[in-house]
């Protein structure tokens, strides 16, 4: 689930919390630097502590669409 912007869209916040509630494991990404969640977190903690898997992109990897894209691998492979 990408979950960009100030607040992470509606409908995949909504999509994560159907999966969660079936059992089906989420992995969360964050390029965005804002922050917008709880506590000055960068996504709201339902979000996060729902995903299996929550990565955050440094700002000095933001272009780096293979360091992110094995990030991503890496966590599918573990499930």
């Amino acid at each position: 689930a990408v979950l960009d912007q100030a607040d992470p869209d509606s409908g995949t916040s909504w999509e994560c919390g159907y999966a969660f509630a079936l059992g089906i494991p989420i992995i969360g990404l964050r390029t965005d630097i804002r922050m917008s969640g709880d506590l000055g977190e960068s996504v709201n903690l339902m979000l996060t502590q729902g995903s299996r898997a929550f990565i955050s992109v440094p700002l000095a990897k933001r272009e780096d669409l293979y360091w992110v894209a094995d990030r991503v691998i890496g966590e599918i492979d573990k499930l």
